[in-house]
């Protein structure tokens, strides 16, 4: 066999410390020795700065040494004479991504703990006031926040979890999983790697609550990969980048120039070569030179420097002179600021009187027709820049500079709070991407609690759009891993199901669950994705769900609900109309056997069993000996398929809860129930209808020929008399009697069981 290295590629670092166990590669590179047994002597990888790669000792005859297949990325092919299996294939566009956090003992998460499953790109973390959400994204900013310097948040004694009337938690445990790790992010990440299929990197956080002199402290301990205790060196911590936008954020002072400033920031990171920070530099003391030149700029420093002879004597004294600032790059992109065209403006605009216009236009010669784009106000032409793109700019040469010379432009503290979120938004954005192109970082994650703060619906569905287009892998293989908080229902029904995460409160835990684990196929995936506009993505926000068919269900049920003794509003239960679509796509929610596939709310799927469909005309049972006659069928009717396919959906925590034909024959059959019904017939503008159903009804002595005269005489008007008879039935109005049908007593006692009856 001829000796050869083994080489890695990665990008650039000391390969840092192993740890007892060694680092992964060091743990599983062992050399044969005589006899059965195996002397685990670990070979040292190295790093090649030239190239930048991982490089293993040289195999050869005699001192043959044997790696783990499982670590053997598939592009260097075989080790030796060792066929390797290679890395996990991944889908393409999928990149290094966190997939899964496990969180005990921190805030609201007890020692029964939560595991939540990431994707790669997008990830929206939904769920109702005080569930957690925050709690998940502070320990994601603790994870990524372990390199030197950068951790903008802590763990303190009063993270630790405690349950009611108990102790404190002494251990908090935080464990990482990142998957989709290419062959150059393997050897990158080595100390962290866990064999596969697929190779995986682990990262292990405890912070242990310790009391010393009576104080109380907190100590931290990090290891990488399996073996406890291994240490991962500083350097990896670098590779690892994070951005936090917080959901009381000051967009408007945190892109206001400063030191250390966001906008800086960004500057410095996009004009990174010397040659061009010297060019900026240069401006700035040309600048100078032409300020210091200016008479009343040089009288007021002899007039500052003159008290200051007075204040301290000629021998303490201090001179000034007065400038824009030093000129060093560093000192000058931290005093840059954003500029925004006026109020109600969506592009810069230069003003000049008409005269200077027209001038300009002559100086322009046969580039004239660009500023032609111009509205009068008074004695004043307002010249829009809006559609002059970087040819344009280029053609008109020195012009354009004095175009800029004559913008009135508005300063971040002149603009909106939602429009400063969009900018601020911007600026992390970029720098976190610059980050990337520049190669300083291998992982990037974008954090944002509550992105609608303050802006619209409609500009929510394009700040949803733009973070989902950041976080896909770009032609340069830059991605980056978006965590979002939300309550937004609009932004909700904007993100594809697979992004989805909803948290819940169930029996004493938290669960978070990942709807691309829910059983839905293909075409039910499309279908809810289509269903859940604005109003049905509320579901997702509470705390228990009824489905029903249609607007008059939706209408009636909360009331009914009401008088059965229970408060939908209190304990925060959403009706859905499905509207005649399937109910699948939906129940697929609720209904699986696992518990890691469905939300952990009570759902209850309202439906009517439809008997004797296709047997009955409605509009054609007339007087009673008809009515009696359509009664003993549906007395006596089967289910429809329907219904029973419905029924089948039952599992998990939805139960499915089934009128005897249809709502308005199960409210037809209770005496107490016509008058109202009538009523609300008559509020509707059908006096003629609702006089027929008092006296069919009171000649009528069998429930379900009340029921079917019922059914006849709402068809066709089924919603508008549903909505008339929940105002009747509503408070504020007199009491009425109205008897509530079992199934949907039934089906409220299902959803509202915790307590909400009132």
């Amino acid at each position: 066999m001829t000796s050869r290295p083994v080489r890695l590629p990665v990008t650039g670092r000391t390969t840092g410390q192993k740890g007892k166990g060694g680092g992964p590669f060091s743990r599983c590179v062992r050399r044969p020795c005589c006899g059965s047994r195996q002397q685990s002597r670990p070979v040292r990888p190295t790093w090649d700065r030239s190239c930048g790669e991982v490089v293993l000792p040289r195999m050869g005859p005699g001192n043959e040494r044997y790696i783990d297949e499982r670590f053997a990325p598939s592009s260097l092919g075989p080790l030796g004479n060792i066929p390797s299996r290679g890395a996990a294939e991944w889908p393409e566009g999928v990149g290094m991504h966190l997939a899964t956090l496990r969180i005990e003992n921190f805030r609201c998460f007890g020692s029964s703990g939560i595991t939540i499953e990431f994707q790669a790109g997008m990830n929206v973390i939904l769920g109702e006031n005080n569930v957690g959400k925050t709690a998940i994204v502070d320990a994601l900013r603790l994870l990524f926040s372990l390199g030197p310097g950068r951790r903008d948040v802590y763990v303190q004694p009063q993270d630790f979890y405690c349950a009611a009337g108990g102790e404190p938690a002494h251990e908090i445990r935080l464990d990482a999983i990142f998957e989709g790790l290419s062959n150059a992010e393997q050897g990158v990440f080595y100390e962290l790697l866990v064999p596969g299929p697929p190779v995986s990197a682990q990262v292990h956080l405890r912070f242990r609550l310790e009391t010393v002199g009576g104080q109380s402290r907190v100590r931290q301990t990090v290891w990488g990969g399996e073996v406890e205790g291994q240490p991962v060196p500083p350097a990896v911590w670098e590779l690892v980048s994070h951005m936090y936008l917080g959901a009381l954020r000051d967009a408007e002072s945190d892109l206001r120039p400063q030191r250390g400033g966001r906008v800086g920031h960004l500057v410095k990171r996009v004009i990174s070569d010397p040659v061009d920070r010297a060019r900026v530099e240069a401006h700035v003391r040309q600048a100078n030179r032409f300020i210091l030149a200016e008479g009343g700029i040089q009288r007021t420093a002899e007039m500052i420097n003159d008290h200051l002879s007075e204040l301290a004597g000629n021998e303490l004294r201090q001179s000034v002179r007065i400038s824009l600032g030093a000129p060093a790059f560093e000192r000058v992109a931290d005093t840059l600021r954003l500029l925004l065209p006026q109020a109600g403006e969506s592009e810069f605009v230069a003003v000049y009187d008409v005269e200077s216009w027209k001038e300009l236009r002559q100086r322009a010669g046969a580039n004239a027709n660009l500023l032609d784009r111009v509205s009068e106000d008074g004695d004043r032409v307002l010249i829009r820049l809006g559609h002059l793109g970087k040819p344009e700019q280029e053609k008109l040469g020195e012009l354009y500079a004095e175009l800029l010379d004559h913008v009135e432009p508005f300063g971040v503290d002149q603009n909106g709070m939602g429009y400063n979120n969009l900018i601020y938004m911007g600026v992390v954005l970029g720098d976190l991407v610059e980050r990337r192109k520049a190669g300083l970082q291998n992982y990037s994650a974008l954090l944002i609690e509550e992105p609608e703060a303050h802006i619209h619906p409609q500009l929510q569905v394009l700040v949803y759009d733009f973070l989902s287009r950041t976080s896909v892998i770009d032609d340069a293989g830059n991605q980056v891993q978006v965590f979002v908080t939300s309550h937004s229902p609009t932004l909700t029904s904007r993100a594809s199901l697979d992004s989805l995460i909803v948290m819940h409160r169930a029996e004493g835990r938290v669960t978070a669950t990942a709807l691309r684990r829910c059983p839905l196929d293909e075409n039910q995936k499309a279908d809810l994705r289509r269903y859940l506009d604005v109003t049905r993505s509320q579901l997702l926000f509470s705390r228990a769900v009824v489905l029903v068919e249609g607007i008059s269900e939706a209408l009636l049920f909360p009331v009914l609900a009401k008088r059965a003794g229970y408060r939908f509003d209190h304990s925060a239960v959403e009706v859905v109309a499905v509207a005649g679509v399937s109910f699948a796509p939906f129940a697929a929610l609720f209904n699986s056997d696992e518990p890691a596939r469905r939300l952990h709310i009570p759902c209850a799927l309202v439906t009517d069993d439809d008997r004797c469909a296709g047997e009955l005309e409605p509009s054609k049972l007339r007087d009673a000996a008809e009515l009696m006659a359509a009664g003993r069928v549906l007395a006596a009717g089967r289910q429809s398929d329907r219904s029973s396919k419905a029924a089948e959906l039952e599992g998990g925590t939805l139960k499915v809860f089934r009128a005897r034909k249809t709502l308005e024959v199960e409210l037809g059959m209770f005496t107490d129930n016509l008058e109202p019904i009538a009523e609300a017939v008559e509020g509707c503008g059908h006096p003629t209808v609702a006089r027929n159903l008092r006296e069919q009804a009171a000649t009528l002595d069998f429930d379900w020929g009340r029921a079917a005269a019922v059914w006849a005489r709402l068809s066709g008007m089924k919603a508008a008399v549903a909505q008339r008879l929940a105002a009747l039935l509503d408070e504020g109005t007199p009491v009425r009697t109205f008897v509530v049908p079992d199934y949907l007593s039934a089906a409220a006692k299902h959803v509202a069981r915790r307590g909400s009856r009132s």
